[in-house]
Protein backbone atom coordinates (compact mmCIF):
# COMPACT_ATOMS: atom_id res chain seq x y z
CA UNK A 1 0.00 0.00 0.00
CA UNK A 2 0.96 3.63 -0.50
CA UNK A 3 0.18 5.35 2.78
CA UNK A 4 -0.05 8.98 3.89
CA UNK A 5 0.36 9.46 7.64
CA UNK A 6 -0.53 12.92 8.92
CA UNK A 7 0.98 14.30 12.13
CA UNK A 8 0.21 18.01 12.60
CA UNK A 9 2.35 18.50 15.70
CA UNK A 10 5.54 20.33 16.64
CA UNK A 11 5.88 18.37 19.88
CA UNK A 12 7.76 15.13 20.47
CA UNK A 13 5.76 12.76 22.62
CA UNK A 14 4.20 9.33 22.48
CA UNK A 15 1.86 10.04 19.57
CA UNK A 16 4.60 11.58 17.45
CA UNK A 17 6.97 8.69 18.18
CA UNK A 18 4.15 6.31 17.27
CA UNK A 19 3.78 7.86 13.81
CA UNK A 20 7.46 7.47 13.02
CA UNK A 21 7.52 3.94 14.45
CA UNK A 22 4.48 2.84 12.44
CA UNK A 23 5.84 4.37 9.23
CA UNK A 24 9.22 2.73 9.76
CA UNK A 25 7.64 -0.65 10.55
CA UNK A 26 5.28 -0.60 7.58
CA UNK A 27 8.05 0.50 5.22
CA UNK A 28 10.05 -2.51 6.40
CA UNK A 29 7.07 -4.67 5.38
CA UNK A 30 7.14 -3.29 1.85
CA UNK A 31 4.66 -0.43 2.05
CA UNK A 32 5.48 3.07 0.80
CA UNK A 33 5.00 5.64 3.56
CA UNK A 34 4.67 9.40 3.22
CA UNK A 35 4.54 11.36 6.48
CA UNK A 36 3.02 14.83 6.55
CA UNK A 37 4.38 16.93 9.41
CA UNK A 38 5.38 20.56 10.06
CA UNK A 39 8.81 21.36 8.58
CA UNK A 40 11.43 21.53 11.32
CA UNK A 41 9.30 19.55 13.78
CA UNK A 42 10.84 16.55 15.57
CA UNK A 43 8.57 14.24 13.55
CA UNK A 44 9.66 15.76 10.24
CA UNK A 45 13.32 15.57 11.23
CA UNK A 46 12.97 11.95 12.36
CA UNK A 47 11.35 11.01 9.05
CA UNK A 48 14.06 12.84 7.09
CA UNK A 49 16.66 10.66 8.80
CA UNK A 50 14.99 7.49 7.52
CA UNK A 51 16.09 6.46 4.03
CA UNK A 52 12.87 4.57 3.26
CA UNK A 53 10.40 7.24 4.44
CA UNK A 54 9.19 10.33 2.61
CA UNK A 55 8.57 13.55 4.53
CA UNK A 56 5.92 15.95 3.21
CA UNK A 57 5.52 19.50 4.63
CA UNK A 58 2.13 19.68 6.37
CA UNK A 59 1.38 22.43 8.88
CA UNK A 60 -2.07 23.42 10.14
CA UNK A 61 -0.79 25.46 13.07
CA UNK A 62 -1.49 24.56 16.71
CA UNK A 63 -3.37 21.36 17.48
CA UNK A 64 -7.06 21.73 18.22
CA UNK A 65 -7.70 22.85 21.78
CA UNK A 66 -9.55 25.47 23.79
CA UNK A 67 -7.12 28.20 22.70
CA UNK A 68 -7.19 27.31 19.01
CA UNK A 69 -10.85 26.27 18.70
CA UNK A 70 -12.09 29.80 17.99
CA UNK A 71 -9.51 30.30 15.26
CA UNK A 72 -10.53 27.02 13.62
CA UNK A 73 -14.22 27.92 13.85
CA UNK A 74 -13.71 31.40 12.36
CA UNK A 75 -11.47 30.15 9.55
CA UNK A 76 -13.01 26.74 8.95
CA UNK A 77 -13.48 27.20 5.21
CA UNK A 78 -9.91 28.46 4.78
CA UNK A 79 -8.54 25.45 6.65
CA UNK A 80 -10.65 23.11 4.54
CA UNK A 81 -9.31 24.66 1.34
CA UNK A 82 -5.74 24.24 2.59
CA UNK A 83 -6.26 20.58 3.42
CA UNK A 84 -8.18 19.83 0.22
CA UNK A 85 -5.46 21.42 -1.92
CA UNK A 86 -2.82 19.48 0.00
CA UNK A 87 -4.61 16.20 -0.72
CA UNK A 88 -5.49 17.19 -4.30
CA UNK A 89 -1.80 17.77 -5.00
CA UNK A 90 -0.50 14.72 -3.13
CA UNK A 91 -2.98 11.86 -3.51
CA UNK A 92 -3.01 11.57 -7.33
CA UNK A 93 0.69 12.36 -7.70
CA UNK A 94 1.73 9.58 -5.34
CA UNK A 95 -1.22 7.20 -5.85
CA UNK A 96 -2.08 7.27 -2.14
CA UNK A 97 -4.20 4.26 -1.09
CA UNK A 98 -5.03 5.34 2.47
CA UNK A 99 -4.75 8.37 4.77
CA UNK A 100 -3.92 7.84 8.44
CA UNK A 101 -4.59 10.69 10.91
CA UNK A 102 -3.78 11.19 14.60
CA UNK A 103 -5.11 14.44 16.02
CA UNK A 104 -8.48 16.15 16.16
CA UNK A 105 -7.71 19.05 13.82
CA UNK A 106 -6.70 16.87 10.90
CA UNK A 107 -9.37 14.30 11.74
CA UNK A 108 -12.05 16.95 11.31
CA UNK A 109 -10.45 18.53 8.23
CA UNK A 110 -8.71 15.75 6.32
CA UNK A 111 -11.35 13.05 6.80
CA UNK A 112 -14.12 14.70 4.75
CA UNK A 113 -11.66 15.85 2.08
CA UNK A 114 -10.18 12.36 1.67
CA UNK A 115 -13.61 10.73 1.76
CA UNK A 116 -14.82 13.03 -1.03
CA UNK A 117 -11.84 11.85 -3.08
CA UNK A 118 -12.69 8.21 -2.42
CA UNK A 119 -9.59 7.59 -0.30
CA UNK A 120 -10.15 5.51 2.85
CA UNK A 121 -9.21 7.10 6.16
CA UNK A 122 -8.02 5.46 9.38
CA UNK A 123 -7.77 7.28 12.71
CA UNK A 124 -5.62 6.43 15.68
CA UNK A 125 -6.97 7.70 18.98
CA UNK A 126 -4.09 8.16 21.42
CA UNK A 127 -6.13 9.17 24.44
CA UNK A 128 -9.59 10.01 25.75
CA UNK A 129 -11.51 12.80 24.05
CA UNK A 130 -10.43 16.26 25.25
CA UNK A 131 -12.57 18.40 27.56
CA UNK A 132 -13.12 20.74 24.63
CA UNK A 133 -15.83 18.40 23.37
CA UNK A 134 -17.68 18.57 26.68
CA UNK A 135 -17.54 22.37 26.55
CA UNK A 136 -18.41 22.68 22.85
CA UNK A 137 -21.30 20.40 21.79
CA UNK A 138 -21.00 21.59 18.19
CA UNK A 139 -17.41 20.35 18.06
CA UNK A 140 -18.48 16.97 19.48
CA UNK A 141 -21.24 16.64 16.90
CA UNK A 142 -18.82 17.37 14.08
CA UNK A 143 -16.37 14.86 15.52
CA UNK A 144 -19.08 12.20 15.68
CA UNK A 145 -20.09 12.94 12.10
CA UNK A 146 -16.55 12.62 10.78
CA UNK A 147 -16.03 9.43 12.80
CA UNK A 148 -18.70 7.84 10.61
CA UNK A 149 -16.51 8.44 7.55
CA UNK A 150 -13.45 6.67 8.99
CA UNK A 151 -13.02 3.09 7.80
CA UNK A 152 -11.24 2.18 11.03
CA UNK A 153 -10.56 3.86 14.37
CA UNK A 154 -7.62 2.33 16.21
CA UNK A 155 -7.59 2.84 19.99
CA UNK A 156 -4.25 2.49 21.78
CA UNK A 157 -5.94 0.99 24.86
CA UNK A 158 -9.23 -0.45 26.08
CA UNK A 159 -9.77 2.74 28.07
CA UNK A 160 -9.74 4.83 24.89
CA UNK A 161 -12.19 2.39 23.27
CA UNK A 162 -14.53 2.70 26.25
CA UNK A 163 -14.25 6.49 26.19
CA UNK A 164 -15.29 6.61 22.53
CA UNK A 165 -18.29 4.40 23.27
CA UNK A 166 -19.28 6.74 26.09
CA UNK A 167 -19.37 9.53 23.50
CA UNK A 168 -21.56 7.50 21.15
CA UNK A 169 -18.88 6.25 18.75
CA UNK A 170 -19.14 2.45 18.49
CA UNK A 171 -19.12 -0.32 15.92
CA UNK A 172 -17.06 -3.01 14.21
CA UNK A 173 -14.78 -0.40 12.68
CA UNK A 174 -13.36 0.50 16.10
CA UNK A 175 -10.70 -1.77 17.55
CA UNK A 176 -7.99 -1.78 20.19
CA UNK A 177 -4.50 -1.70 18.70
CA UNK A 178 -2.08 -1.46 21.60
CA UNK A 179 0.96 0.75 21.50
CA UNK A 180 4.13 -1.26 21.20
CA UNK A 181 7.83 -0.69 21.78
CA UNK A 182 11.10 -2.20 20.66
CA UNK A 183 12.09 -4.61 23.43
CA UNK A 184 15.71 -3.97 24.46
CA UNK A 185 18.07 -6.57 25.82
CA UNK A 186 17.56 -7.20 29.52
CA UNK A 187 19.77 -4.67 31.36
CA UNK A 188 22.38 -6.16 33.65
CA UNK A 189 24.64 -4.80 36.41
CA UNK A 190 27.00 -3.22 33.88
CA UNK A 191 24.22 -1.25 32.15
CA UNK A 192 22.88 -0.16 35.53
CA UNK A 193 26.30 1.05 36.68
CA UNK A 194 26.90 2.96 33.43
CA UNK A 195 23.47 4.61 33.62
CA UNK A 196 23.98 5.69 37.21
CA UNK A 197 27.43 7.08 36.42
CA UNK A 198 25.95 9.05 33.52
CA UNK A 199 23.48 10.69 35.93
CA UNK A 200 25.98 11.18 38.76
CA UNK A 201 24.19 8.75 41.08
CA UNK A 202 26.11 7.19 43.97
CA UNK A 203 25.65 3.53 45.00
CA UNK A 204 23.70 4.52 48.13
CA UNK A 205 21.24 6.75 46.26
CA UNK A 206 17.65 5.57 45.88
CA UNK A 207 16.70 6.98 42.50
CA UNK A 208 13.17 7.65 41.29
CA UNK A 209 12.89 8.40 37.59
CA UNK A 210 10.21 9.98 35.45
CA UNK A 211 10.52 10.60 31.70
CA UNK A 212 8.36 12.61 29.33
CA UNK A 213 7.18 16.09 28.49
CA UNK A 214 7.08 18.52 31.40
CA UNK A 215 3.43 19.54 31.13
CA UNK A 216 0.69 19.78 33.73
CA UNK A 217 -1.20 16.71 32.57
CA UNK A 218 1.83 14.52 33.26
CA UNK A 219 1.55 15.36 36.97
CA UNK A 220 5.24 15.74 37.85
CA UNK A 221 4.35 18.25 40.57
CA UNK A 222 2.71 15.42 42.56
CA UNK A 223 5.94 13.43 42.36
CA UNK A 224 7.84 16.39 43.82
CA UNK A 225 5.26 16.78 46.59
CA UNK A 226 5.38 13.04 47.30
CA UNK A 227 9.17 13.11 47.47
CA UNK A 228 9.00 15.95 49.95
CA UNK A 229 6.76 13.87 52.22
CA UNK A 230 8.75 10.66 51.84
CA UNK A 231 12.25 12.13 52.02
CA UNK A 232 12.69 11.80 55.81
CA UNK A 233 12.06 8.05 55.53
CA UNK A 234 14.06 7.39 52.33
CA UNK A 235 17.78 8.05 52.92
CA UNK A 236 19.63 8.94 49.75
CA UNK A 237 16.50 9.78 47.78
CA UNK A 238 17.15 11.27 44.33
CA UNK A 239 14.63 12.38 41.70
CA UNK A 240 15.41 12.41 37.99
CA UNK A 241 12.86 14.20 35.76
CA UNK A 242 13.98 13.60 32.20
CA UNK A 243 12.35 15.77 29.54
CA UNK A 244 11.44 19.35 28.83
CA UNK A 245 8.35 21.46 28.33
CA UNK A 246 6.41 24.53 29.44
CA UNK A 247 6.22 23.39 33.08
CA UNK A 248 9.96 23.07 33.58
CA UNK A 249 10.48 26.46 35.23
CA UNK A 250 7.48 25.93 37.54
CA UNK A 251 8.72 22.47 38.51
CA UNK A 252 12.22 23.75 39.21
CA UNK A 253 10.74 26.50 41.39
CA UNK A 254 8.58 23.97 43.23
CA UNK A 255 11.61 21.76 43.84
CA UNK A 256 13.37 24.78 45.36
CA UNK A 257 10.35 25.67 47.51
CA UNK A 258 10.10 22.09 48.79
CA UNK A 259 13.84 22.04 49.58
CA UNK A 260 14.36 19.34 46.95
CA UNK A 261 16.64 21.28 44.61
CA UNK A 262 19.71 19.48 45.89
CA UNK A 263 18.30 16.01 45.23
CA UNK A 264 16.35 16.65 42.00
CA UNK A 265 17.86 16.48 38.53
CA UNK A 266 16.38 18.00 35.36
CA UNK A 267 18.57 16.51 32.58
CA UNK A 268 16.33 17.97 29.87
CA UNK A 269 15.47 16.21 26.63
CA UNK A 270 17.65 13.14 26.08
CA UNK A 271 17.93 10.80 23.12
CA UNK A 272 19.35 8.04 25.32
CA UNK A 273 16.38 7.47 27.64
CA UNK A 274 16.49 3.71 27.07
CA UNK A 275 20.09 3.65 28.30
CA UNK A 276 19.22 5.77 31.37
CA UNK A 277 16.26 3.69 32.60
CA UNK A 278 18.37 1.01 34.34
CA UNK A 279 19.69 3.75 36.66
CA UNK A 280 16.32 4.06 38.38
CA UNK A 281 15.34 2.03 41.44
CA UNK A 282 11.72 2.99 40.79
CA UNK A 283 9.95 4.55 37.82
CA UNK A 284 7.05 6.89 38.58
CA UNK A 285 4.27 7.92 36.21
CA UNK A 286 2.06 10.44 38.07
CA UNK A 287 -0.03 11.38 34.99
CA UNK A 288 -3.53 12.82 35.22
CA UNK A 289 -4.56 11.45 31.81
CA UNK A 290 -3.10 8.89 29.39
CA UNK A 291 -3.90 6.75 26.40
CA UNK A 292 -1.31 4.00 26.75
CA UNK A 293 1.97 5.64 27.83
CA UNK A 294 5.04 4.56 25.89
CA UNK A 295 7.21 5.81 28.75
CA UNK A 296 5.63 3.29 31.12
CA UNK A 297 6.09 0.47 28.61
CA UNK A 298 9.75 1.45 28.17
CA UNK A 299 10.32 1.41 31.94
CA UNK A 300 8.64 -2.00 32.18
CA UNK A 301 10.84 -3.34 29.37
CA UNK A 302 13.88 -2.12 31.33
CA UNK A 303 12.62 -4.26 34.24
CA UNK A 304 11.96 -1.25 36.45
CA UNK A 305 9.23 -1.42 39.12
CA UNK A 306 6.60 1.13 38.09
CA UNK A 307 4.28 3.28 40.16
CA UNK A 308 1.48 4.47 37.90
CA UNK A 309 -1.81 6.28 38.27
CA UNK A 310 -5.20 4.74 37.56
CA UNK A 311 -5.74 6.71 34.38
CA UNK A 312 -6.15 5.71 30.74
CA UNK A 313 -4.29 2.59 29.69
CA UNK A 314 -1.81 2.58 32.58
CA UNK A 315 -3.79 0.00 34.63
CA UNK A 316 -4.02 -2.11 31.46
CA UNK A 317 -0.24 -1.92 30.99
CA UNK A 318 0.36 -2.83 34.64
CA UNK A 319 -2.17 -5.69 34.58
CA UNK A 320 -4.37 -3.89 37.12
CA UNK A 321 -1.55 -3.87 39.66
CA UNK A 322 0.00 -7.30 39.05
CA UNK A 323 2.92 -5.75 37.15
CA UNK A 324 3.30 -2.53 39.12
CA UNK A 325 1.83 -0.34 41.84
CA UNK A 326 -1.31 1.62 41.00
CA UNK A 327 -2.41 4.77 42.85
CA UNK A 328 -5.08 7.39 42.37
CA UNK A 329 -4.07 10.44 40.30
CA UNK A 330 -3.54 13.95 41.62
CA UNK A 331 -2.63 12.89 45.16
CA UNK A 332 0.84 13.13 46.66
CA UNK A 333 0.06 11.05 49.76
CA UNK A 334 -0.52 7.67 48.07
CA UNK A 335 2.49 8.25 45.83
CA UNK A 336 4.68 8.97 48.85
CA UNK A 337 3.45 5.78 50.54
CA UNK A 338 4.18 3.74 47.42
CA UNK A 339 7.72 5.16 47.23
CA UNK A 340 8.35 4.31 50.88
CA UNK A 341 7.00 0.79 50.44
CA UNK A 342 9.22 0.04 47.45
CA UNK A 343 12.24 1.55 49.20
CA UNK A 344 11.78 -0.82 52.13
CA UNK A 345 10.99 -3.89 49.98
CA UNK A 346 13.81 -4.50 47.48
CA UNK A 347 12.55 -8.02 46.84
CA UNK A 348 9.19 -6.64 45.75
CA UNK A 349 10.96 -4.21 43.43
CA UNK A 350 12.72 -7.11 41.75
CA UNK A 351 9.54 -9.17 41.44
CA UNK A 352 7.54 -6.30 39.94
CA UNK A 353 10.30 -5.47 37.49
CA UNK A 354 10.50 -9.08 36.26
CA UNK A 355 6.72 -9.38 35.84
CA UNK A 356 6.61 -6.01 34.05
CA UNK A 357 9.24 -6.98 31.50
CA UNK A 358 7.54 -10.33 30.81
CA UNK A 359 4.22 -8.57 30.25
CA UNK A 360 5.65 -6.06 27.77
CA UNK A 361 7.31 -8.83 25.78
CA UNK A 362 4.05 -10.78 25.61
CA UNK A 363 1.55 -7.96 25.07
CA UNK A 364 3.18 -4.72 23.92
CA UNK A 365 5.90 -5.49 21.41
CA UNK A 366 6.47 -3.27 18.40
CA UNK A 367 6.12 -6.31 16.13
CA UNK A 368 2.62 -6.98 17.43
CA UNK A 369 1.61 -3.34 17.01
CA UNK A 370 2.89 -3.12 13.43
CA UNK A 371 1.22 -6.40 12.45
CA UNK A 372 -2.13 -5.30 13.90
CA UNK A 373 -1.87 -1.87 12.28
CA UNK A 374 -1.01 -3.36 8.90
CA UNK A 375 -3.99 -5.72 9.12
CA UNK A 376 -6.28 -2.80 9.94
CA UNK A 377 -4.94 -0.74 7.03
CA UNK A 378 -5.37 -3.63 4.59
CA UNK A 379 -8.92 -4.20 5.80
CA UNK A 380 -9.71 -0.48 5.55
CA UNK A 381 -8.45 -0.43 2.00
CA UNK A 382 -10.78 -3.30 1.13
CA UNK A 383 -14.10 -4.05 2.77
CA UNK A 384 -15.50 -0.92 4.38
CA UNK A 385 -16.58 -1.84 7.92
CA UNK A 386 -17.19 1.66 9.23
CA UNK A 387 -17.66 2.84 12.81
CA UNK A 388 -21.22 3.65 13.78
CA UNK A 389 -22.28 6.67 15.79
CA UNK A 390 -25.35 7.02 17.96
CA UNK A 391 -27.78 9.75 16.96
CA UNK A 392 -26.90 12.92 18.84
CA UNK A 393 -29.55 14.12 21.23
Amino acid sequence: MRLLLLCNSRLWGGAEKYVVTVARGLAARGHTCFVGAPPGSPTFEAVAAEAHLHGIPFDLGPKLGRRSALDVALHWRAYRRIVRKFLDDLVPAHAIDLVHVQFKKEQLLATPAAAEMGVPVVWTEHGPLPRLFALAPLALRRYRREAQRAERILCVSRHVHIDLAAHGVTGAGIQVCHNGIQIPARPGPRERMQARLALGLEPHHFSVGCTGRLVRIKGQRYLLEAASRARPRIPGLRLVLVGDGPERAALELLAHQLDLAGITMFPGMRDDVEALLPAFDVYASPSLSEGLPLAVLEAMAAERPVIGTRVGGTPEALADGAAGVLIEPGQAGPLASALERLFHEPRLRGELGAVARKRVIERFSIEGMIAATEAAFLAAGGAAVRPTVAVAS
